[in-house]
C-alpha cells in the first residue's frame, strides 16, 4: 500500500527495492546498486547518513532490513559473499544479470534486537493485535556492528 501512495518513489533494484516518501525520497531511492543492495551508498546507507529513524510494524527484528548495514560494516570470519542473478533490461533486452552480493541469513537477527533494547532507547506501542517498535538507525546500526563483531563466528 506505501509504495502505491501519491509521491513514493522506489528504487530499481530488480530483488530488494525500497520505497521512500516525504523530502529525501529521491536521495534514498536513486542509484540502487545491484552488488550494493544494504551498504553504504544503498537506501539503507543513505538513511543512516541522515541519521533516520526505524519503525517495525507487527514484525520483529527478523525483519529489520537496517540489520543488514550492520553486516556489511561487521568484519567477522564467517563472512562471505555469493552470486545472485536478477532479469534486468540491458540494451533493450531482458537478461538474466548475475552480481556479488554479501551473504547474510538474518538468523540472529532477533537476539541482537532483544540485546539492543536492553541496552538503547526503543520505544514501543500496541496497535490493533501488534506491536509498533520505533528506534534511531544509527543507534542500532552500530550496535548491532560491535555485537555482530562480538558473537558471529
Amino acid at each position: 500500500m506505501f509504495r502505491k501512495w501519491r509521491g513514493t518513489l522506489r528504487s530499481d533494484h530488480p530483488s530488494c527495492s525500497v520505497a521512500a516518501w516525504g523530502k529525501n525520497a529521491e536521495f534514498l531511492t536513486c542509484r540502487h546498486d545491484l552488488s550494493n543492495v544494504f551498504g553504504d551508498g544503498s537506501p539503507i546507507g543513505k538513511l543512516y547518513d541522515l541519521d533516520g529513524y526505524v519503525l517495525l510494524i507487527g514484525v520483529g527484528y527478523d525483519k529489520n532490513t537496517s540489520l543488514h548495514l550492520a553486516d556489511v560494516r561487521a568484519d567477522y570470519l564467517g563472512k562471505h559473499f555469493c552470486t545472485d542473478h536478477s532479469a534486468v533490461m540491458e540494451n533493450g533486452k531482458r537478461i538474466l544479470k548475475p552480481y556479488e552480493v554479501l551473504f547474510v541469513d538474518g538468523k540472529d537477527f532477533e537476539e541482537i534486537g532483544k540485546d539492543f533494547e536492553q541496552s538503547c532507547n526503543v520505544k514501543k506501542a500496541l496497535l490493533g493485535n501488534g506491536t509498533v517498535t520505533f528506534m534511531k538507525q544509527r543507534e542500532l546500526v552500530d550496535f548491532a556492528v560491535k555485537w555482530i563483531e562480538a558473537n558471529r563466528k
